[in-house]
């Protein structure tokens, strides 16, 4: 049976739990994507609620030690009908506490009908007779309209005659009841008078809430110096919460400079006093060393014996050490069992906790829809980590549908209640305008808030923001600050940035030492791309002493701790024999285990393979995939390299110009310069895009100021052509890229010089750049140079090395080359000519389609020099000649056609012209362009 227990139907609705419980029950554990246990003492509060009238009534009838006042709280507490019975009869005696006690008899209804008017008769009766509890009950009861009108002046007389009363104990009681902020006579001020006298007469509970009252500005103005030495008196009292709270204004350095060690102390005799937040304290101070050595051991037997109390903060905590194992053997099952039984007392934080193992299958199987249930639950009851987790849930697609619009609904929620990483993840919404319009300062903003709160991610995002200029001027200065603030509180991220800006030397000074003391602290964070950057930096020879094994070790590291990208690098590593030994087939495995993982380095790198069949089966349905998986992750080189399979056509894939300039533009927007050579071609040729030489030049401008020689040597063209610019700018582009080693560019010069094109006519620099494009190996060149030196331009004549130089030429293939070299032979310029050779040399270059050698094996076979020369051969080169079209030979082909049509018969004319037919059908077909540059 339930007994009446001081009317607490009455007072429970106004009063609530003692000081000490006043905390943050709901402290995180988690963020996002990793368990974190709290690393900060619970906060202190002033107690905005009284305690809990049986007690607070408990010490007031404790006034009166009579047997008799004994006996009728003790038949209160009975709740019989015979024992409330007796009780009525002490109250129609007039015995004041009688009438107390049977007063919350009729307030309850318990045993008699529940009659508020009768009850607050019964305690006039008792407070008339200066009975203080029937004083604090009808104070109380006045607050309420259970016995009619709320009535504050009466409520504020009794409270203030229990005050004067004389009794610590009732002192505080008003004072407390003033400070309670839900209840009607709440009077900080007054309340606050009233403690500052019962702490001069020594109370320690009033000393202590009158210490917290200057804590927190109630009442009075702060004062952490005065909050300090108000608790310091109630601690020495021995009051288990001032020490506890003593402690926490030492550890935290407020009112005086922190000092950990005497911190320690003070909350080790409120944890001796078994004060459960103080047992919390005591484990973290372990846990964490703080005024004492590191012990996880120890630190864990306080949050066990915390948690033995039933306290709900120690039992989330302990949760977390079984979680992780620390100071116990990890035990996934007791932590889940832990944070079931809070979930089923409607612990929102406990709630989530569930949801989080049934996620990750911790303990549990994975259920991500029933994970996403909890997170539900929790984030209704208001909790803003859950509100996140929801939020993330919707991103995803994590037990529900994806939806981005649901998922900044509830970042929004989750920012709203001051949770960091739901401002943070809004604002990343606001920054990418996923589910929310794009809106760089109203991401910056959140960012701002979660930063304040210490999210060392969100400042790390500040950083971004001016670094990129994203909704402000870009201010490196002010990325720095921010960068450094996160790196400087741990953020491994951040101190990869700050070493990036050190080596580079933006916005400061570049400083090798730092660069690599930023680095080097990122990967002692763990972060997994320090390593990755790292690697580079040793295979570029930033890093002193280090070679290409050591940037391998780099990038295994980096792969063995999630990073796509560090096993893509080794992949490369292996397929270069770079530090290692040449090894493809592991170099593609890798490629595959990084390009399954959405890394789109190794999606392209495997498409173009794939394209190819270079290293893999050749299969151009799976190299389109891989592409287009990397492309649409916006990764310009496959964007580029799309666009050229659509522009060459193969398997799998139509040739399309349309399609090769959509993805063309979209590397080139994404600044990649192969493809802004690839779309400026396009709009050369009128493929896909209306033909347009000036967008042409425009877009092999950009990439030619960047340094792409096939742009320098295209946009070049364009203005040798007159279709933009000026022979003399071309001139100039032809040697930039000439100059970088371009073997075409190196040809064209040579040209310009020997023929006056834009410059002033130079043999000598024409010969001294065929001689650099001969170096690379270009038939072209040597016959080129074959050419000039036989007739001494540019350097004396020298016929041995001019021949020599012609017959390389004419073995690489060149037509001119051959037909120079044709003619040296025929007109024996190093000894006896040699016809038949000369007619070889000439037919292919004829071949080729130089027109020159079409000639002179017409003029040998007219006399008799070609073998097996005959007039009807004669006849065909010249119908040759003239039906290929307008050459420089047409005329004169022409001529000795009419001439030989006199000499021949109509039959061998029709062999002739068909022998002609068949020659041009069959060598002088025209292949297709192929892309300048970037093909898969």
């Amino acid at each position: 049976m339930r007994t009446t227990r001081f009317s607490l139907l009455l007072l429970a609705p106004l009063l609530s739990a003692p000081a000490h419980a006043a905390i943050d029950e709901g402290r995180p554990l988690v963020e996002l994507d990793e368990f974190q246990l709290s690393d900060e003492l619970p906060s202190l509060e002033i107690q905005q609620d009284a305690p809990t009238p049986g007690p607070l009534l408990k010490r007031l009838r404790l006034l009166e030690e009579s047997e008799d006042v004994q006996r009728l709280v003790e038949l209160a507490e009975a709740g019989t009908p015979e024992a409330v019975d007796e009780l009525e009869r002490a109250a129609d005696e007039g015995n004041s506490m009688a009438q107390t006690l049977l007063a919350g008899v009729y307030l309850d209804g318990l045993h008699r009908p529940a009659d508020d008017e009768k009850a607050q008769t019964l305690l006039e009766a008792s407070a008339a007779a200066d009975n203080p509890a029937g004083m604090l009950m009808l104070a109380v009861l006045s607050m309420t309209e259970r016995a009619g009108p709320v009535d504050l002046d009466a409520a504020r007389r009794w409270l203030d005659r229990l005050a004067d009363w004389g009794s610590l104990e009732l002192l505080d009681a008003a004072a407390q009841l003033y400070l309670v902020e839900r209840l009607p006579v709440y009077d900080p001020a007054r309340g606050f008078e009233l403690l500052q006298r019962a702490a001069d007469q020594g109370s320690a509970p009033s000393q202590r809430l009158l210490g917290l009252c200057y804590l927190q500005g109630v009442g009075t103005a702060v004062d952490e110096a005065k909050a300090l030495a108000w608790l310091r008196s109630a601690a020495e009292q021995g009051l288990p919460e001032a020490q506890y709270e003593l402690g926490v204004m030492m550890h935290e350095g407020k009112g005086a400079p922190a000092d950990v060690d005497q911190a320690y102390r003070w909350v080790r005799k409120a944890a001796d006093a078994d004060l459960p937040v103080a047992m919390l304290g005591v484990g973290l101070a372990h846990l964490k060393g703080w005024g004492v050595e590191p012990a996880e051991a120890e630190a864990f037997r306080w949050y066990q014996r915390a948690a033995a109390t039933g306290y709900a903060r120690a039992k989330l905590e302990l949760a977390y050490l079984y979680h992780e194992g620390k100071g116990t053997a990890r035990d996934r099952a007791k932590a889940l069992a832990l944070y079931r039984e809070l979930a089923a007392l409607g612990d929102p934080q406990a709630i989530t906790m569930v949801g989080w193992y049934q996620e990750h299958g911790y303990a549990t199987p994975v259920d991500r829809q029933e994970a996403f249930r909890r997170y539900l639950e929790a984030a209704e009851l208001g909790h803003p980590q859950a509100q996140n987790l929801v939020g993330v849930a919707y991103r995803k697609s994590v037990g529900v549908e994806r939806d981005d619009q649901a998922a900044a609904l509830w970042y929004r929620r989750s920012a709203e209640n001051g949770w960091a990483e739901g401002q943070l993840n809004l604002g990343y919404l606001y920054l990418i305008g996923e589910g929310l319009p794009k809106d760089y300062g109203r991401a910056m903003a959140l960012f701002r808030e979660a930063a304040a709160k210490g999210n060392l991610a969100a400042a790390h995002n500040l950083g971004s923001h001016y670094t990129k200029g994203w909704g402000v001027e870009p201010d490196l200065a002010e990325a720095l600050r921010w960068y450094r603030a996160a790196a400087d509180g741990g953020y491994a991220e951040a101190m990869r940035e700050l070493a990036a800006i050190y080596k580079s030397g933006r916005g400061v000074p570049a400083d090798r030492g730092e660069a690599l003391r930023w680095l080097e602290a990122s990967m002692a964070g763990g972060e997994p791309r320090a390593f990755v950057d790292m690697g580079n930096w040793i295979h570029e020879g930033y890093v002193p002493g280090k070679g290409d094994r050591d940037a391998n070790r780099m990038f295994r590291r980096a792969s063995e701790l999630g990073a796509p990208l560090g096993t893509h690098n080794l992949g490369v590593s292996y397929w270069q024999g770079r530090g290692l030994e040449q090894d493809r087939k592991t170099a593609v495995a890798l490629y595959r285990q990084a390009a399954a993982r959405g890394l789109p380095n190794s999606q392209s790198a495997l498409g173009r393979l794939h394209w190819l069949g270079d290293g893999v089966a050749k299969d151009q349905r799976e190299a389109v995939r891989l592409l287009r998986l990397a492309a649409e992750q916006g990764f310009a080189e496959a964007q580029n390299a799309l666009g050229v399979a659509y522009l060459e056509g193969g398997e799998g894939i139509e040739r399309n110009y349309a399609q090769a300039a959509h993805w063309f533009e979209r590397g080139a927007k994404a600044g990649y310069v192969g493809a802004t050579v690839n779309l400026g071609y396009l709009y050369d040729i009128g493929a896909g895009v209306p033909k347009d030489a000036r967008k042409a030049a425009e877009l092999y401008s950009q990439a030619a100021e960047a340094g792409h020689t096939v742009a320098q040597l295209k946009l070049a063209n364009l203005m040798q052509d007159g279709r933009a610019g000026t022979p003399e700018a071309a001139v100039e582009w032809y040697r930039k890229a000439a100059e970088a080693g371009n073997l075409e560019a190196q040809l064209m010069i040579a040209g310009a010089y020997e023929r006056g094109w834009g410059v002033k006519q130079d043999f000598a620099r024409s010969l001294d750049w065929y001689a650099k494009a001969a170096a690379q190996g270009s038939g072209l060149a040597k016959g080129k140079m074959g050419a000039m030196l036989i007739q001494g331009l540019g350097a004396p004549r020298d016929v041995p090395r001019a021949v020599a130089l012609m017959a390389e030429g004419a073995e690489s293939g060149f037509p001119e080359a051959q037909h120079n070299y044709a003619f040296s032979l025929e007109t024996g310029a190093t000894g006896k000519p040699d016809y038949a050779a000369a007619a070889r040399w000439y037919e292919l270059a004829a071949k080729g389609g130089f027109e020159n050698s079409m000639w002179r094996l017409a003029v040998m076979n007219a006399q008799g020099k070609a073998p097996g020369a005959s007039l009807a051969k004669s006849y065909t080169w010249a119908a040759v000649i003239d039906d290929h079209g307008g050459g420089q030979f047409a005329g004169q082909a022409a001529k000795l056609r009419a001439a030989l049509d006199k000499r021949l018969t109509e039959a061998q004319r029709r062999t002739a012209r068909a022998a002609a037919e068949r020659w041009l059908a069959a060598n002088l077909k025209r292949p297709q362009p192929a892309a300048p540059s970037g093909a898969p």
